[in-house]
C-alpha cells in the first residue's frame, strides 16, 4: 500500500509502515532564458532559486492542472519508489470540500492513467481526526475525552486555513470554516524572527476564534 500525502505545496510518500517517507516540493520549475526543466525534487538541487518559474497543480489550494501533476507523480513513482501501480493500492488526499468534477478528474488519472486497481481518496483532516481519536496519547490524553469520538481539526496547509469538526468520526461539512491565513506566505523568503513572531500572534488568535465556534 502506497500513501500520497498530496499537498498544495509539498508531497509527503511513501509505503505503509515506511520509516522516513519522501518530502518533495510538489511543483516543476523551467529555468531562465534556458531549456533547462525540473521536476519536483531536482528543484532541492538547484542553487540560485531566483532564475526559476515555477508552474504548480495547485492553485488556490484546488487541484487543477493535471499535466503538471502526473509529471510529477511520474518521477516520485519511477525514479524516486519505482512502483507499479498495477500491483499496488494507493491512499491519496484530497483538499477539503473538494468539488465534485476534481474528485472525477482525480479518479480517472488515478484508474486510467496510472492503473491503481484501488484506492481510497480523503481530505487530509480526516487522517487527523481518525488518529486523534484513535491515539489520544498525541494530543495530552489527561485533558482529551475519546468516548465522544469527536474532536475538532485545525489544518493551517499552503493555501488556506481549515478549521473542521468532526463526531463520530464524520466531518461536519456545514460547520467547515476556511481561513485565509496559510503557509506559502511565510515560505516564499526564509522566516525572520518578526515574520515568526507574526506567525505565532496570528495563530493564536485564529485558535481563540475556533474556540469560540
Amino acid at each position: 500500500m502506497f500513501i500520497l500525502d498530496n499537498g498544495a505545496g509539498h508531497i509527503k510518500a511513501g509505503f505503509l509502515h515506511q520509516d522516513n517517507p519522501s518530502h518533495i516540493p510538489n511543483t516543476t520549475a523551467k529555468v531562465n532564458k534556458s531549456m533547462q526543466y525540473l521536476v519536483s525534487d531536482q528543484i532541492d538541487s538547484f542553487n540560485n532559486g531566483s532564475m526559476l518559474h515555477y508552474t504548480r497543480p495547485f492553485d488556490r489550494g484546488y487541484l487543477n492542472n493535471w499535466q503538471c501533476e502526473i509529471e510529477i507523480w511520474t518521477r516520485l513513482f519511477s525514479e524516486n519508489y519505482k512502483l507499479r501501480p498495477q500491483e499496488t493500492s494507493l491512499i491519496l488526499t484530497e483538499p477539503p470540500l473538494n468539488p465534485s468534477t476534481l474528485q472525477n478528474d482525480a479518479n480517472e488519472v488515478v484508474f486510467e492513467y496510472f492503473g491503481f486497481p484501488e484506492y481510497l481518496r480523503r481530505p487530509s483532516i480526516w487522517f487527523s481526526a481518525y488518529g486523534c481519536v484513535n491515539n489520544p496519547e498525541w494530543i495530552q490524553p489527561q485533558k482529551f475525552v475519546s468516548s465522544s469520538h469527536s474532536c475538532t481539526v485545525v489544518d493551517s496547509g499552503f493555501s488556506f486555513t481549515h478549521v473542521a469538526p468532526f463526531i463520530n468520526l464524520k466531518c461536519q461539512k456545514d460547520a467547515v470554516r476556511i481561513y485565509i491565513f496559510y503557509w506559502r506566505k511565510f515560505f516564499k523568503f526564509q522566516i525572520s524572527d518578526t515574520q515568526d513572531k507574526y506567525w505565532w500572534k496570528t495563530l493564536n488568535k485564529l485558535l481563540e476564534r475556533v474556540s469560540k465556534l
